[in-house]
Order: C-alpha cells, then sequence, then structure tokens
C-alpha cells in the first residue's frame, strides 16, 4: 500500500495487515462490526450466526431488544480496540 502513496490511510486502520494477513478465519469481532455498520450500503437485518451466541444476540426475540444491544457493542468498539473484545467473548 505504501508503494502507491497509501501510507496515511493504512495507518489509520488499526489491525487492517492482521486483518488482510488472517488465514481462514479471522476474529468473530470483524464480522460483528460488518453488521452494526452494514455492508457497505446494505443494512443488514439479522446477525450472522457466528455472532448470534458469542456476543448474544440469541438471547433477544424483538427487533427493540436487538437494537440496544447493537448501541451497546457500537459505543464499546466505538473505544475499545476488537481484538481485545473478541478476547473476551
Amino acid at each position: 500500500m505504501d508503494q502507491y502513496g497509501l501510507r496515511n490511510r493504512r495507518l489509520q486502520l488499526p489491525h487492517l495487515e492482521f486483518f488482510l494477513g488472517a488465514p481462514h478465519s479471522r476474529p468473530r469481532v470483524w464480522i460483528l462490526r460488518t453488521y452494526l455498520n452494514g455492508y457497505g450500503s446494505r443494512v443488514i437485518k439479522d446477525p450472522p450466526q457466528p455472532i448470534l451466541r458469542n456476543y448474544g444476540f440469541h438471547n433477544y426475540k424483538n427487533d427493540a431488544e436487538v437494537k440496544k444491544l447493537k448501541v451497546v457493542y457500537t459505543k464499546i468498539l466505538a473505544k475499545a480496540d476488537p481484538l481485545e473484545v473478541d478476547k473476551v467473548f
């Protein structure tokens, strides 16, 4: 990336090299982040299976409760290192 003038951009993305270099399975926290942020312009309504249990979404039965949990995780991930969050779960 650096050779193409993207060094500053790369440095703004913590864990990018880890994420891109991870073999077949990446930490589930990246799936959680994708779910919380949507996928591109598409909003993901239901939590993907890998995060249902790990992050507690299987305990909630209605959209309002799921929305509250999404807010909690969004706040946590805004301040915490995603890989440290993944270790907890």
